[in-house]
């Protein structure tokens, strides 16, 4: 239980650092050594009123000093990004370096591809700082997995190194061919990395199966777009976040349910 709330609360912290990400990235602000300020009226936050949920919901969700609504962005990413923390923390229960160092790794990918989600949710655009760490340490992930339980000197060609990355081979050939086909109208060549990701993490298997949820998913929103918006066919929506959201999902069924996999077998 006590490294649940550890990473609960290291969550709460990467949270926060995730919204600084996504509101500065696009503006060009530097990430470290600034002071956090309000988007409104500029002044500088105080570490009192910087507490990630709970001074949002001690100032009403308004600025101290214009009194201008803070964005909900800022409390749902700082609780979403806690909330995968724990999961991870409850599924890698520190028994082993391995297991610590897999639980650290998976929650700064984690993290990262929050940084994704919103971002893309909110300028139909994949940043890219983002995306390459967290394809980068899930390469890493991988090829620690494969040391620890010493596969390279067996059969590389069934080390998650090799299946892993052949699966977001393919993924990327999959998104990138259609990005291109169709100069970006039907996918974006942003998703094509997202989809990289998706198969370092998940394999062959995992990886087609988090495909499949993004793409009902996203068409279920679509329609509801359609219905309840007035939304057309031609409406652009981001894909990423229905990407990240079938990863996230198969992500926390094959660690609850190691054996659900075979049923695709």
């Amino acid at each position: 239980m006590t490294i649940i709330i550890l990473f609960f609360i290291y969550g709460l912290i990467f949270g926060s650092f995730a919204n600084v990400v996504i509101s500065r990235t696009r503006s060009d602000e530097k990430l470290f050594l600034t002071w956090s300020h309000c988007p409104k009226c500029k002044k500088n936050i105080r570490w009192v009123d910087n507490i990630p949920v709970l001074s949002f919901v001690l100032l009403r969700g308004k600025c101290r000093y214009c009194a201008k609504k803070i964005s909900w962005q800022y409390p749902v990413v700082e609780s979403v990004v806690s909330i995968i923390f724990a999961l991870i923390g409850y599924f890698y229960t520190v028994g082993s370096i391995g297991s610590l160092l897999n639980a650290i790794l998976y929650s700064f990918v984690f993290a990262s591809l929050v940084v994704v989600f919103v971002y893309d949710v909110k300028y139909m655009e994949i940043p890219m700082n983002a995306m390459w760490l967290a394809i980068s340490l899930l390469f890493i992930i991988n090829i620690f997995t494969d040391l620890n339980i010493g596969i390279f000197g067996i059969n590389f060609w069934n080390s998650n190194t090799f299946l892993h990355s052949l699966s977001a081979l393919v993924a990327f050939s999959f998104f990138f061919g259609l990005s291109y086909i169709s100069d970006e109208t039907w996918m974006g060549y942003g998703d094509a990395f997202v989809a990289i990701a998706i198969g370092l993490m998940l394999g062959p298997i995992g990886t087609f199966v988090a495909l499949m949820i993004g793409f009902c998913v996203g068409a279920i929103v679509g329609v509801a777009l359609i219905i309840i918006k007035g939304k057309t066919m031609k409406t652009a929506i981001p894909f990423g976040p229905f990407l990240i959201f079938g990863t996230l999902v198969m992500f926390v069924v094959q660690n609850l349910w190691p054996g659900f996999l075979n049923l695709f077998i």
